[in-house]
């Protein structure tokens, strides 16, 4: 289930973005919020360091506001606060005319209808959609891929709890590098690497000795998701290795010898490989008689989105893994573990 709150992106991330500044022209912000209790309201930017307020709005019986501005925005992320709610745009520099409506009363955080600025109606769109359940996490990624937008990307990357996890750092390094090619130099490009080499390191002491394995969710041989987690219970051994790698291929058959020794004894192997090539893959695998059922890769060799988080610098390498996840082990060079895992076994 993925989850996720716009106010979860500044105390998540500790990040709030300042976008470049640019002639825009937009003067007009209008519409009606229904059921504030209060008269008065705020327009203000968000930016890096605190909010600002631009303007006090003045809410008539009716619901109806309208904001005129005396100077043109700069392109950023705004709100419009009335009472303890608030409605948040993200805004490119090229939107003219804007109406935001709302009925505060059942206001969930993007339920709110938005004209005249297409990246929040964007924005807003796939939010609701995955509240509602009609995204699987597939689509999510491709809209973050795709969106033409890359502060869309960015700030529903940040409001999607699952995207903190290391199988999803190439998208958040894809995401970064847009905005680096986009808005070379500004400050919400440089708080996203900030904020992403942060999630690197802290992903990273979660694969040392004595640490819970992080989650790896890849595509099997058959084109379904395995999960890592679905091991749990069992003595798990994780092999990073690939069917180009010769010193991987020639210790295949030690580890098909230990694999047999054990696997009545609970041992199992969750195979990573870091293939391009997935028929080099498939072939490898019958060719060296890898019998377990847990193969895995995303083709995406040595960017692999696990080996990426186990910080796997060479293969072979092997993590073993006790019954409840725990790393009690690793091997640097494929090693023999044999002696960890009889330990483990009994």
């Amino acid at each position: 289930m993925i989850k996720f709150s716009f106010s979860k992106i500044i105390l998540l991330a500790s990040l709030i973005f300042t976008f470049v500044a640019c002639k825009t022209d937009v003067n007009h912000i209008s519409g009606t919020l229904r059921n504030t209790g209060v008269t008065e309201g705020t327009f203000d930017e968000i930016t890096s360091s605190n909010t600002t307020e631009i303007q006090k709005i003045k809410i008539n019986a009716d619901g109806t506001y309208s904001i005129s501005l005396v100077q043109p925005l700069k392109a950023g992320i705004y709100r419009i606060k009335a009472g303890n709610k608030q409605l948040n745009l993200i805004l490119n520099g090229k939107e003219k005319d804007i109406k935001v409506n709302a009925d505060l009363a059942t206001l969930q955080t993007t339920q709110y209808s938005v004209e005249g600025a297409d990246d929040t109606k964007t924005y807003l769109d796939i939010m609701n959609d995955m509240q509602q359940g009609k995204k699987k996490p597939e689509e999510i990624v491709n809209f973050v891929q795709t969106t033409p937008n890359p502060l869309v990307a960015m700030v529903t990357a940040l409001n999607v709890q699952e995207f903190a996890s290391p199988e999803y750092l190439p998208v958040m390094t894809q995401i970064s590098d847009r905005l680096n090619q986009t808005y070379p130099g500004s400050s919400y490009a440089k708080d996203f690497a900030s904020t992403l080499l942060q999630l690197r390191k802290y992903l990273a002491t979660m694969t040392t000795v004595g640490s819970v394995a992080p989650e790896i969710a890849m595509t099997s041989t058959e084109n379904k998701v395995l999960k890592l987690s679905d091991l749990k219970g069992k003595i798990v051994l994780i092999d990073f290795w690939a069917s180009w790698c010769g010193p991987c291929r020639r210790s295949n058959p030690a580890l098909v010898q230990t694999y047999n020794k054990y696997k009545s004894k609970g041992l199992e192997i969750f195979s990573v490989s870091l293939d391009k090539n997935k028929d080099a893959w498939l072939q490898a695998i019958q060719k060296d008689g890898l019998i377990w059922s847990h193969h895995v890769s995303d083709l995406n060799g040595w960017d692999n989105a696990a080996a990426v988080q186990y910080k796997v610098q060479g293969i072979p390498k092997q993590y073993l893994l006790d019954r409840a996840g725990k790393i009690i082990a690793i091997s640097e060079d494929g090693g023999n573990l044999e002696g960890a895992i009889e330990k483990a076994v009994q």
